[in-house]
C-alpha cells in the first residue's frame, strides 16, 4: 500500500531557545510581536492580517495578554496569535503573521450529470380455432409498458456545495470545473479540513467502476396449430 509522507518545515534552533520578554507599558499586538522578533534577531512581516488583527480587538496590548514571559520563542508566538485568531509560520528567514492563506486543490469529481432512461414494453396476442366437430375461438391481447427516467446531480457540484459550507466567514473560494481545480483562501484550520475532504472525494472517485448492461431488443414468437 502506498502512503504519503507529509513534509513539515523544520524551525531553526532559535525558536526552541529560552527567552524572556517583559513589558510594563501598553503595546499594540503589532508592537509586541515586533519587539519579540527583535529580541530573537528575526525579521517579522504581516500578511493580510495586520488590519484584521486591529478589528478583532483594537485595544489589545501585551498587558492584557502577558506581563512577563519566559519560555521558547515558539511558545510565546503560539500563545499570542492563538488568542486573537491569527497564525504564524517561519517563511523565507522571517516570521510571517497571517489570518488567511491561499491554496489550490485538484478535485477529481466528474462535472457531468448521470442519467438513466429505461423503456420496458411487453405485448402478447393469442388466438385459436376448433376442429370440424365443434368450433371454438380464443383471442386476447395484453400490453405492459414501463418508463422511468433517473437524473442525478453532478458530483462536482455536490462537492463544491459541501466545500462552501466548510469555509469560514473570512474565507473565499474560486472554482475551475474545466481544469478541475479549486482555489481556497481561508485560515489553516479550515484549509486542513477542506484538504482532508477533497482527498477522500478523490480517493473514492478514482476507485469507482461504472458497469452498463443494455438489452436492446428481445423478441419471442411461438406458434401452434392443432387441427
Amino acid at each position: 500500500k502506498a502512503f504519503k509522507i507529509e513534509k513539515h518545515p523544520k524551525l531553526p534552533a532559535v525558536f526552541y531557545q529560552k527567552m524572556t520578554y517583559t513589558t510594563s507599558v501598553q503595546e499594540s499586538l503589532k508592537q509586541t510581536l515586533e519587539h519579540i522578533a527583535k529580541v530573537a534577531s528575526i525579521k517579522l512581516r504581516f500578511d493580510n492580517s495586520q488590519e484584521n488583527a486591529s478589528k478583532v480587538n483594537p485595544k489589545l496590548h501585551t498587558q492584557s495578554l502577558i506581563k512577563s514571559y519566559h519560555g521558547s520563542l515558539k511558545d510565546i508566538l503560539d500563545q499570542i496569535t492563538n488568542r486573537v485568531g491569527l497564525y504564524w509560520q517561519y517563511d523565507k528567514n522571517s516570521i510571517k503573521v497571517f489570518q488567511t492563506e491561499t491554496k489550490i486543490y485538484a478535485l477529481d469529481a466528474p462535472t457531468g450529470k448521470f442519467g438513466v432512461k429505461n423503456n420496458i414494453s411487453s405485448a402478447s396476442d393469442t388466438s385459436g380455432s376448433g376442429g370440424s366437430g365443434s368450433q371454438s375461438a380464443t383471442s386476447g391481447a395484453s400490453a405492459v409498458n414501463v418508463n422511468y427516467d433517473i437524473q442525478s446531480d453532478s458530483p462536482w457540484s455536490e462537492s463544491i456545495s459541501t466545500i462552501k459550507h466548510m469555509i469560514s466567514a473570512d474565507g473565499h473560494m474560486d472554482t475551475n470545473s474545466v481544469e478541475g481545480y479549486v482555489t481556497i483562501t481561508d485560515n489553516p484550520d479550515k484549509q486542513q479540513k477542506i484538504k482532508n475532504y477533497i482527498e477522500k472525494i478523490n480517493d473514492k472517485t478514482n476507485k469507482k467502476i461504472a458497469v452498463r448492461v443494455a438489452v436492446y431488443d428481445v423478441q419471442k414468437t411461438a406458434n401452434s396449430d392443432y387441427g
